[in-house]
């Protein structure tokens, strides 16, 4: 970044550092007074003017052009936010690449599918919060165990729930005739 500066010198240019009054009278014996500012930036940009309003003006100008030539050729100007079609695209391939695991490991391999992760020596439960292919091409996951601790590895260490883990539709759904029991009753007789 380009640094700008605005100095004051004497007649003879030579730097005056000495301290003066709000009217630029000098407060120090030996100083005679400001003859002129010099507004520079690292650039090479050097302005001489006998009024420091306009020289600070000048510099703060030159400044600011630094400052939006910057702003133009920042990498977030060159790489504009995805469009609403590349974004789109992406989330095909992603749903493209979730199907092909599901296919090879099965659809409990899916995010917010469950397993047993095996990877440490035992084995944990949890829920699978994505899965992809890393640039090797191997099968990944990024899953959460029952305990809260993530785990990211290979799809190769895990394993799917036993049957008895999880339970069946049938084991969760009243039969038919249940239900046709339940909703003969008065809703008095239910509680």
């Amino acid at each position: 970044m380009k640094t700008t500066s605005l100095r004051d010198f004497h007649a003879d240019d030579s730097p005056c550092g000495h301290r003066h009054t709000p009217s630029s009278m000098p407060l120090e014996e030996g100083c005679p007074g400001r003859s002129y500012w010099l507004a520079s930036c690292t650039c090479g940009w050097l302005l001489r003017s006998t009024a420091k309003g306009y020289a600070d003006d000048r510099r703060r100008h030159h400044r600011d052009e630094h400052k939006k030539e910057a702003r133009a050729t920042s990498p977030s100007r060159q790489n504009p936010m995805p469009t609403p079609s590349y974004e789109k695209q992406l989330s095909n391939e992603l749903v493209t690449v979730t199907d092909r695991i599901a296919q090879t490991y099965g659809e409990d391999f899916r995010p917010g599918g469950c397993a047993l992760y095996t990877g440490d020596g035992q084995r944990t439960p949890g829920i699978f919060q994505a899965t992809y292919y890393d640039e090797k091409g191997v099968a990944q996951a990024e899953f959460v165990r029952v305990d809260g601790t993530p785990v990211s590895a290979p799809l190769s260490d895990f394993a799917k729930l036993p049957p008895s883990a999880s339970p069946s539709t049938s084991s969760r759904t009243p039969s038919a005739a249940r239900w046709r029991a339940v909703k003969s009753k008065p809703v008095s007789a239910i509680r």
